[in-house]
């Protein structure tokens, strides 16, 4: 589930790329043939993914990794489909920076799953699985998207996308991810506990080690 996730996740963040010497995306969007226009759209989803990255992964310890996971999905499914229907550059950017913002917390989210699902002696095997998600979303999402484009319209590209994650990764994350394998109140009270003290900790040594 984290794999899949991830591996569409990608395919979200470098739609654009492909679009990049889309001369009818560049005319609906009236940025003509200005490279630094369209630079700006990579531009804008990095600096919201850094600073969500850093702001807002604790999610996946206070609202849970499923909570966190099916907002993230349903905010990818929306912004996705409102970019489609976009018709300037003004709403791109606006688009880019909520991806971005968006996707920040997945990582953390998954980090979170992972140690909640899988014992210390397996976890660095789940976290390479997920992790593959990355380069795997690169190698089958510029295929994906430019067969898309090329068939049936950079328009079709951006739904399409808003469908996986609607249609495919929205319902696997809601009918199958639990946050923790706890079955009882108590149980589940304690790990809360326990998360929360390793968050404070970790929050404690982020703010002491000048390394940081």
């Amino acid at each position: 589930m984290l794999l899949l996730a991830v591996t569409t996740a990608f395919f979200d963040r470098i739609n654009i790329v492909v679009l990049f010497t889309n001369a009818s995306f560049h005319e609906a969007i009236g940025v003509g043939d200005n490279p630094a226009l369209m630079g700006l759209l990579m531009t804008a989803f990095v600096f919201a993914y850094g600073v969500s990255a850093m702001v807002l992964s604790i999610s996946g310890d206070f609202l849970g990794p499923r909570k966190t996971l099916l907002i993230i999905t349903a905010a990818l499914a929306v912004t996705m489909a409102l970019m489609g229907a976009g018709s300037s550059y003004a709403l791109m950017i606006v688009g880019r920076v909520l991806l971005g913002t968006a996707e920040g917390p997945q990582f953390g989210a998954a980090n979170a799953t992972v140690k909640r699902w899988f014992p210390v002696r397996e976890q660095s095997r789940a976290n390479a699985i997920w992790t593959i998600g990355s380069p795997l979303g690169s190698a089958i999402g510029f295929p994906l998207i430019i067969y898309l484009v090329a068939s049936y319209g950079w328009r079709a590209s951006f739904y399409m996308l808003a469908a996986l994650n609607a249609v495919v990764v929205l319902p696997v994350i809601w009918l199958f991810l639990k946050d923790g394998p706890a079955s009882d109140s108590v149980t589940l009270r304690g790990n809360a506990d326990s998360n929360t003290g390793s968050l404070r900790a970790g929050i404690s040594l982020f703010v002491r080690d000048w390394r940081f």
